[in-house]
């Protein structure tokens, strides 16, 4: 994704405020996700690559919707795996879920905030983009006990009165 502190990304967005936000939060999930893989906590190998390339993508995240959702649907897959087996998760991997999910509504937000700048809101995919980022918001909110997203949602639709 484009750095918020990047001379290119726009002033005033929605979408580089919850980036800025999120960095300590960013650092944080992947200290987390280091000592994870220290320990040695994750048996399966597959499991492992999974955490081990959805770090990496945390770490350096593209602006691409579908790369981010691959690897919050690779994540969601290893929580399933764990929940399969009647075993505890880690709570760095449920962490990083929820981080890409945040991920993906921030993607979602930057491309309603172009559409806004360009004047084009009569489109399916910008109706489209709304749901999504109201369907990720929510799912941070209920299942991250994270209101942030939500919240910030919105105030976003309440002031470009959308």
């Amino acid at each position: 994704m484009t750095n918020p502190d990047s001379p290119d990304y726009p002033p005033d967005y929605l979408s580089q405020d919850l980036l800025i936000k999120m960095q300590s939060r960013t650092r944080d999930i992947l200290a987390a996700a280091a000592v994870l893989l220290e320990r040695g906590d994750i048996e399966d190998e597959a499991y492992r690559k999974t955490v081990v390339k959805a770090a990496a993508f945390i770490e350096n995240p593209t602006e691409n919707l579908p790369d981010i959702m691959i690897h919050t649907v690779d994540i969601g897959q290893v929580l399933g795996g764990y929940e399969m087996q009647g075993a505890e998760f880690p709570p760095e991997i449920d962490a990083m879920s929820g981080h890409l999910h945040a991920l993906q509504f921030i993607n979602r937000i930057r491309f309603i905030e172009e559409k806004l700048a360009q004047g084009s809101t009569d489109s399916p995919e910008f109706t489209r983009a709304m749901a999504l980022a109201l369907d990720w918001a929510t799912t941070i909110s209920k299942a991250y006990h994270d209101n942030t997203f939500l919240d910030a949602f919105n105030e976003f639709k309440a002031s470009h009165n959308l």
